[in-house]
């Protein structure tokens, strides 16, 4: 069987095609077609905590594809058949959409099928990501045991209970300074930015963090003689991510412990808290060329680039 899922960089897969499922979003409706033996499912799914968070319905779309045999997804960028038939059941779904007002993005590679059809009906490109990934077992840090004993590497699993609010709240000053602008959607689309900024969207998805993410890989770099917190990375997991696939969420290191080699640090704690060889995914904006240069430096390598298209419905 051979599978597509058209945000498949997102998805943590290194090709378009794969022989391994994908999990639906969770919540996922979807629109279905057969076409030669093979399944095309558009998944639309509304992301909560955003919706919540604008005071405005948030959804996602992709496109899925079940193939036994190969015969419609094989070279399916040059499969002309299939991106017109995708084209045509797309602007079928948009004319019976299952919402009413709302804001609907997808994440894509540019030129396949389901980013040609959203194109041609009005979506915008919004957002330019960057995706990277490698095994725990590649990655290349700074052994923490060459840092000064004032500094800590730890888990949050790891600070006095009593304390654990005082640094969280440090976590979220951090992240104030370290996202006072940025490049994703929340930062450059107007309709998210007249509702709320970017910076207090980073902050109140960094609280749903100390809530649902485990702790345990909730990493940080800790100035003991000041009692204070100088970087940080989060590592979760996705619903629709395979088990043995984390995602980087978030990393910032203060402004006051910058070219000491703190985040090099926390790539060294976090490659001795996962297995070898469970797989890592990270996305950044494509023009932040500094973290993308700390990504190649510690044994990450580019999967591909993705798109944020998006349309809003009135």
């Amino acid at each position: 069987m051979m599978y597509y899922r058209s945000d498949w960089p997102e998805a943590g897969f290194d090709a378009p095609l794969s022989f391994e499922g994908i999990t639906e979003p969770v919540e996922s409706g979807c629109h279905e077609i057969k076409c030669s033996g093979s399944i095309l499912r558009w998944i639309t799914s509304q992301n909560k905590f955003e919706s919540d968070f604008y005071e405005f319905p948030i959804w996602d779309i992709c496109l899925m594809a079940t193939d036994p045999y190969g015969d419609l997804l094989n070279e399916f960028r040059e499969n002309a058949s299939l991106y017109d038939i995708v084209y045509k059941e797309t602007a079928r779904m948009m004319d019976t959409p299952p919402w009413k007002s709302a804001y609907i993005s997808a994440k894509l590679v540019r030129g396949e099928p389901l980013y040609e059809a959203l194109i041609k009906l009005d979506f915008t490109e919004i957002e330019h990501r960057r995706l990277y990934t490698c095994k725990i077992g590649d990655l290349k840090g700074t052994p923490i045991s060459q840092f000064d004993d004032s500094i800590r590497f730890c888990s949050l699993t790891d600070l006095s209970a009593k304390k654990l609010s005082y640094y969280q709240d440090q976590i979220v000053e951090l992240c104030r300074e370290g996202f006072h602008s940025g490049y994703t959607r929340h930062f450059a689309d107007e309709f998210f930015f007249k509702k709320k900024s970017g910076v207090e969207y980073i902050s109140t998805a960094m609280k749903l963090n100390f809530e649902f993410a485990d702790h345990r890989h909730f990493l940080i770099a800790l100035d003991e003689y000041e009692s204070q917190i100088c970087g940080f990375t989060v590592i979760g997991s996705k619903s629709w991510l395979s088990e043995n696939i984390h995602t980087q969420l978030l990393s910032a290191v203060s402004k006051a412990y910058r070219g000491k080699g703190i985040y090099r640090g926390l790539t060294d704690l976090l490659s001795q808290t996962f297995p070898p060889d469970t797989k890592l995914l990270n996305v950044t904006h494509i023009a932040n060329q500094k973290i993308q240069r700390a990504y190649q430096d510690s044994g990450r390598t580019h999967i591909a680039d993705t798109v944020v298209l998006r349309r809003i419905f009135i």
